[in-house]
């Protein structure tokens, strides 16, 4: 027996858990101590994961899935949990609309950049299951690993340059990660740029050191043309880019404390700043500096890889790590792509090797001169010029647009519960801006005009809306035991009904489906979805067999 009061301490006890006032100890409530207890079970796990937050949104998923078998849980939802339609309601933060202020007419970017046109074209041939996102990605990191910070735009109190990060996110072997990457490092290759390219396998010492720019020892045994590309690697080694198909183990190792790869943290937000230089002091190699430091970066990483490393309110959010790397990645709603890589040696097409070969030599070779050091036999002293940069400059109307977009985006995340995206929304703006500036140096004679920032804010609200499906589908709570077992049974019961001449007993439901759950909590279920419609009991003779209810549409169609 209950009574109205023992409902209403049971309602106050689930309140005081939805707003993060946790009760001391649960009362006693008769009747309803089972139902409370399941409530506070689920609090408890989602806060431990991702704390008041997840531990709200799994009081809501735990109402929708135990109230459709025992309708006490009705009786206790407060009214700030209330019933949803239709699916689970994702963890704040959902991507909202740009304001009008802020909207481009459609099709203002058309013909910004003919090139990447060109080459997302070639990787959709040869990584036809690749998702859309990707080629373009890969493409955009290609010019940003050219550009290599001869690109340069005034604003404020320090120069911009067009480096970027990119990760691409998708589960493994789905939407062709590796393959799509791999047509952009091979033409890169191709193009005669594979210097600009680090090793993979690095601490920050030995990083920062290969970009200070070491002399093989070898160097003057070597001719032709692995003489040049050695001196075009020491010409650009302070500017180079990165290509991680491993992420999240770099990742795992940076978070280490007191570990190795550490420092990586925090070397690669100073090196997307765009300083004049880069300095790394350390007591047995002493210090090394880096001259007009560029990096620009590509890597692969699943999305339960970033179960840990980006789950929400971990430090790579809130410190700006993750802010600097644009995460792309499909919808869970995004279709397969599928097709047949054609069955063919790898070459990129003259229309886009030639453009980032001229690109290259036009934006300027930096000077160089390597000579033997006197002081230390056997080794060398490289002699830099001065480092060459072409500026670009705001075509009508493009300033203006830049502020908006960036005003917009900063208004939203100001008025946010959910932090962890700040610092990814103040910094879109930027990202397309970086965007525009590559485009306009590459095909209009560094002038950005409205098409080429229309392209760069285009993108960003695409990485913005890969930003937030990535993000629920790293943080979204797992779904409840109960819910698990419902679509195990209806499974069942759907595959043994077409295979069987009769649907399956509660014993057979029980041997292919009951897993996780002892008898007694199996027949709680089996009634629970037999009362709201989700299963018929069909009585045959002296067993009762279950089936998915057949829909009027499905009988006038048999």
């Amino acid at each position: 027996m209950t009574d109205d009061h023992t409902l209403e301490s049971a309602r106050q006890y689930i309140e005081s858990l939805v707003n993060g006032n946790e009760p001391v100890a649960l009362p006693d409530l008769n009747g309803f101590s089972e139902q409370v207890g399941k409530i506070k079970e689920a609090y408890d796990d989602g806060f431990k994961e991702y704390g008041h937050d997840g531990g709200r949104e799994a009081i809501a998923r735990a109402f929708e899935s135990l109230s459709r078998h025992n309708p006490k849980y009705d009786l206790l939802r407060p009214a700030s949990i209330a019933r949803r339609s239709g699916k689970a309601v994702p963890i704040p933060g959902v991507m909202q609309l740009l304001p009008e202020s802020a909207q481009l007419p459609a099709g203002l970017s058309k013909g910004a950049c003919l090139w990447l046109e060109r080459y997302i074209k070639f990787s959709k041939r040869l990584s036809p299951s690749g998702y859309d996102g990707f080629h373009e990605a890969v493409g955009l990191w290609l010019l940003s690993t050219v550009a290599a910070r001869r690109i340069a735009l005034p604003l404020g109190a320090s120069m911009q340059y067009t480096m970027l990060y990119i990760t691409l996110c998708a589960r493994s072997g789905i939407f062709a990660k590796s393959e799509t990457t791999a047509v952009g490092t091979k033409t890169l290759k191709q193009a005669g740029m594979g210097y600009l390219l680090m090793g993979n396998n690095h601490t920050p010492q030995s990083f920062i050191k290969t970009m200070t720019g070491v002399v093989p020892t070898n160097y003057t045994t070597l001719t032709g043309s692995e003489r040049t590309a050695i001196e075009r690697g020491i010409a650009f080694s302070g500017q180079r880019s990165w290509f991680l198909d491993e992420f999240e183990q770099f990742i795992s190792e940076m978070k280490k404390k007191s570990g190795p790869k550490q420092e990586f943290s925090g070397m690669m937000r100073e090196l997307d700043r765009g300083e004049d230089e880069y300095t790394l002091t350390t007591i047995g190699r002493g210090e090394d500096k880096v001259i007009c430091p560029y990096l620009a970066l590509l890597a692969n990483v699943t999305p339960s890889d970033l179960k840990t490393s980006a789950k929400r309110g971990s430090q790579e959010w809130g410190n700006g790590f993750w802010a600097r790397v644009a995460v792309i990645g499909p919808n869970a709603d995004d279709p397969l792509r599928t097709g047949r890589m054609p069955n063919e040696r790898f070459q990129a097409p003259t229309d886009v090797l030639e453009p980032l070969i001229r690109w290259n030599e036009r934006l300027g070779i930096p000077p160089t001169l390597i000579e033997d050091d006197p002081d230390n036999p056997g080794k060398f002293k490289v002699t830099r010029g001065k480092f060459p940069e072409n500026e670009v400059f705001f075509g009508a109307g493009v300033e203006d647009a830049f502020y908006a977009y960036r005003e917009a985006l900063i208004h939203m995340v100001h008025g946010s519960a959910n932090t962890d995206l700040d610092s990814n929304y103040a910094r879109f703006a930027a990202k397309a801006l970086r965007i525009a500036m590559l485009a306009a140096s590459l095909e209009n004679n560094n002038v950005i005009e409205l098409k080429h920032w229309a392209l760069g804010q285009e993108i960003c609200e695409r990485w913005r809306a890969n930003l937030h499906a990535v993000f629920v589908a790293i943080n979204e709570p797992i779904a409840t035991v109960n819910e698990g077992i419902e679509e195990r049974i209806v499974a069942c019961v759907n595959a043994y009904t077409e295979s069987h001449p009769l649907p399956p007993t509660k014993r057979i439901i029980s041997q292919r489906a009951g897993r996780g759950a002892d008898s007694n909590e199996l027949v709680k279920i089996i009634r629970g979805m037999l009362d709201i419609g989700a299963l018929e009991e069909i009585d045959a003779g002296k067993t009762k067999r279950y089936r998915v209810p057949i829909s009027e549409s499905e009988e006038n169609q048999g």
